[in-house]
């Protein structure tokens, strides 16, 4: 404590009062700094109470050790070159940083304040102050790094973010206001943001701007001009900016070209129109079921029901099937829901509105209604045919005459199957002539793997005795060709009342088999790649991850994105652009393997799920091969262009264990790629 004593004393004015040991010795052990006296030499003569609890050493531990022993060594040059400095009487900088290490081996960062006396000898000792700021210092950078980041993103996003006063003067913009509005950052700062807003748009714009902190207020869509003069639709969010007052002292306001999206729904709008003109025209009665619940009915509907859907708000779907048939459509939905293959038209009893039971065809799929899944479907009714059919039976010969002025086929069988009467329509239905058809048998139309099923339907009928409607199945004409029928049959007796054979009535059903087909891949598929839609890609993407959870496997999940596809579709046309995306999905199909998944989920926005893949090595590999398959041209028309891409990558379940923060993580690992310059990265 003496050499302290004199250190301090040192630093005193000669007239200034003397103090006492004790409290010195109080005012430097309860400093809340770290203090130290080095001599001459480097050696430690004195710490406080303060070093030894921030390091972990004893007094022991430090005195007459060099002070060089507690310090980094990126740190040792600067703090001997100052302190050599300082001894030939310089006056270096007095306060700079320092690393110095713990007694547990960490390394903190701590800010030294130095000053220089000379002891009774006359030689030159320092005394050292330390303050911790190694927080601080991370503080520091963190804040540098989020800084920068924030640059950078601004900098290379395509959407526009800017910054607006009180006032709605713009004070900053992001540089993609050239990209996206033609305009020089330059042209817009100072300048009052709703200059730029169209004037029907005005009142929703500064909503946002005056409440951008209100959840439900603070996002709307509106019209900016262009340089050009034509305005543009985008979607705004504004978040407010206060001061250290609570107050709103601006907002921040980012915005992104929505115009695209908005011309869809237009058109979609213009789709829905015409669905409605033509399901409200025609005589089949058409509806949309979501849940049990009805959603939409045409006009047929209710003439053939009597409902309207008014009536039908309080009523299921159920409600209206008769009774013996209820089980029977339920489990054909459900099927249909599990993928199952299903009897796509079948016959179906319902009720009307008085009470009366009704028969007709009834066809389904499902579809999305609203953004949630549904099932739309048709009932034609039957049940005026039936009631022929019923009179036909009565007299043979009016049933003959009906029946071959018709363009539905009637035909006879006995017990074997084999053919003993047919008409003229089930002559041209089959493409053969009555001769060669009497005496064929029913397995030599049909391919082996109907027969079971056709044996059932016509024993079925012949155990109960009751009719067969709507039995539908592929069969094999003569000349090879391979069509859809749809037969109805009934068992024929003798006059005392025993089976002898089978009637009924054959409809080519080719040309509905293919249109409802075709209905249902286009509910499922990309019309213009061919490559499964997102419906379908998360439907074989949950069974991916249902299978990997029960055997324990990983799967990949890939995002691509193709770089500046706007760009061509600016330079050479959409048709160009639907030509490369076509191109793209072919690239992509030869670069993965047969149990991988390519879809397109959005305009130029491509997702792979890779079953069982090992690791993240596996990912990486398919998606290099990807990267290598981009770099051959693909030819559009007389032009050959070159597909950039950046590609992002997740594994199950390393990086999440569900399907949606698996796309997250994928995709965030495709923007970083993307900001970085396109190409590859994993999650």
């Amino acid at each position: 404590m003496e050499t302290l004593n004199r250190g301090i004393a040192c630093k005193q004015d000669e007239a200034a009062p003397l103090v006492s040991e004790e409290m010195y010795r109080a005012v430097v052990e309860s400093s809340p700094d770290a203090m130290l006296i080095l001599d001459d030499q480097f050696r430690i003569i004195f710490v406080n109470e303060t070093v030894c609890r921030v390091s972990g050493f004893s007094r022991e531990d430090y005195l007459q050790r060099n002070f060089m022993d507690f310090l980094s060594e990126e740190n040792k040059a600067l703090v001997v070159e100052r302190y050599q400095k300082r001894q030939r009487g310089e006056n270096p900088p007095s306060k700079y940083d320092i690393s110095y290490l713990m007694k547990n081996g960490e390394s903190r960062h701590a800010e030294l304040k130095t000053s220089i006396f000379r002891n009774s000898e006359g030689k030159v000792w320092t005394i050292c102050q330390m303050s911790d700021v190694t927080d601080l210092r991370r503080a520091q950078k963190a804040l540098r790094k989020s800084e920068e980041r924030l640059r950078r993103i601004t900098d290379n996003m395509e959407d526009l973010v800017l910054q607006v006063n009180p006032e709605g003067i713009i004070e900053f913009i992001s540089p993609s206001v050239k990209k996206v509005l033609d305009y020089n950052i330059a042209d817009l700062i100072g300048h009052s943001v709703t200059s730029f807003i169209h004037e029907d748009d005005l009142a929703r714009a500064m909503l946002v701007l005056k409440k951008g902190g209100k959840e439900g207020e603070n996002k709307t869509e509106i019209r900016i001009r262009h340089r050009d003069g034509r305005f543009f639709w985008f979607e705004v969010i504004g978040a407010a900016i206060r001061n250290e007052k609570g107050k709103i002292a601006g907002a921040v306001v980012g915005g992104r070209d929505v115009t695209q999206r908005k011309e869809i729904e237009d058109h979609l709008r213009q789709s829905e129109e015409t669905f409605r003109a033509l399901t409200e025209s025609t005589g089949v009665a058409i509806f949309v079921v979501q849940g049990e619940k009805f959603r939409y009915i045409n006009k047929a509907f209710s003439d053939l029901s009597g409902y309207t859907m008014e009536d039908l708000r309080d009523l299921r779907f159920w409600d209206l099937i008769a009774p013996e048939m209820r089980d029977f459509v339920r489990e054909q939905g459900l099927a249909r829901q599990r993928g199952e293959e299903v009897v796509l038209n079948y016959e179906i009893k319902y009720l009307t509105k008085t009470g009366e039971k009704r028969i007709g065809d009834f066809a389904a799929t499902f579809i999305r209604y609203e953004g949630r899944p549904a099932m739309i479907a048709s009932i034609s009714d039957t049940t005026e045919r039936k009631k022929k059919e019923e009179e036909l039976r009565a007299s043979e010969e009016r049933y003959r005459t009906i029946i071959e002025n018709i363009e539905d086929g009637y035909f006879e069988v006995n017990l074997k199957g084999d053919l003993i009467d047919v008409s003229d329509p089930c002559l041209k239905i089959t493409g053969t002539d009555r001769d060669g058809i009497i005496g064929m048998n029913f397995r030599e139309f049909s391919p082996r793997e109907n027969w079971p099923k056709i044996y059932q339907a016509f024993y079925k009928v012949f155990e109960t005795g009751e009719p067969l409607r709507g039995l539908a199945w592929e069969t094999v004409r003569p000349d090879g060709l391979r069509q859809f029928i749809e037969v109805s049959v009934t068992l024929k007796k003798n006059e005392a009342g025993q089976p002898v054979g089978f009637r009924g009535i054959v409809r080519d059903v080719t040309e509905r088999k293919q249109r409802e087909e075709t209905i249902q891949w286009m509910a499922y598929h990309d019309i213009l790649t061919g490559l499964p839609n997102r419906a379908l890609f998360y439907d074989r993407a949950a069974m991916v991850l249902a299978q990997a959870k029960r055997k324990q496997w990983r799967f990949g999940l890939m995002m691509l994105d193709l770089d500046r596809f706007k760009d061509i579709n600016d330079t050479y046309g959409h048709d160009a652009g639907d030509k490369l995306l076509v191109g793209v999905a072919r690239c992509l199909e030869q670069a993965v393997r047969e149990q991988d998944t390519v879809a397109r989920i959005g305009g130029d926005e491509f997702v792979i799920i890779l079953p069982e893949v090992s690791g993240r090595e596996d990912v990486k590999m398919i998606g290099e091969r990807i990267a290598e398959g981009f770099q051959k041209p693909i030819s559009i028309g007389q032009k050959e262009l070159t597909a950039a891409v950046s590609i992002g990558m997740a594994l199950y379940p390393d990086d999440s264990g569900d399907i949606e923060g698996l796309m997250r993580r994928a995709d965030e690992a495709m923007y970083e790629t993307k900001v970085e310059g396109g190409g590859l990265h994993c999650a």
